[in-house]
């Protein structure tokens, strides 16, 4: 008890690989979207999906009715 775990003390998997990073800045011309829009348009392309049945996209979603409705700027 009391000693320091280093990243040489971690599996392989753990530890920092050379190379390039793994996040890098987007492309030019990529549009970035707020985590808010991204939400929205996933939400409508799975009520698209299930043919506009709200219950079935909420499961899916994992989130109640009223969730989805937030998410799709009805509520």
């Amino acid at each position: 008890y009391g000693e320091f775990v280093d990243e040489q003390d971690l599996p392989p998997f753990f530890q920092r690989q050379a190379g390039p990073a793994l996040v890098t800045a987007p492309p030019a011309g990529v549009e970035l979207l707020s985590l808010e829009l991204l939400n929205q348009r996933h939400a409508r392309a799975v009520l698209e999906h299930f043919d506009g049945n709200k219950s079935q996209a909420a499961k899916v979603l994992g989130v109640t009715r009223s969730t989805l409705y937030r998410l799709l700027g009805e509520g």
